[in-house]
């Protein structure tokens, strides 16, 4: 698979507490890839993780980044060097998210953006 994939989305709304996935995203084989996290809301912290699943089965899953606290106007970058079937970015409490998805494959190239994801 050559080129490369880009995708952007923003999300906002409520959980009640409990986690959920906010996003999933499937980056076929692409090996290389960045995430990029935005809270875009002027006071509110955002809780959230990064789970990747090896499997499209999703029987067990791989924590990219465990339960962690995304302070209000601040971003985290996370470089994913594995492949996997999907991603899921899943938050708790209130959310104002902007998210910036890519994927790279070896020459770097612009691909047709057949990658999906979900919200």
């Amino acid at each position: 698979m050559e080129g490369t994939v880009a995708r952007f989305k923003s999300v906002s709304g409520s959980t009640g507490g409990a986690y959920s996935a906010i996003l999933s995203w499937y980056p076929e084989e692409m090996k290389r890839k960045v995430l990029l996290l935005t809270n875009t809301h002027v006071a509110n912290a955002l809780k959230y993780r990064i789970r990747a699943y090896p499997s499209s089965d999703g029987s067990y899953y791989n924590e990219i980044w465990a339960e962690t606290v995304l302070p209000a106007l601040n971003s985290q970058v996370f470089m994913i060097q594995v492949a996997y079937s999907y991603i899921t970015v899943e938050v708790a409490i209130i959310f104002f998210l902007m998210i910036l998805l890519m994927s790279f494959s070896m020459a770097g190239l612009i691909k047709n953006d057949s990658s999906s994801y979900a919200a």
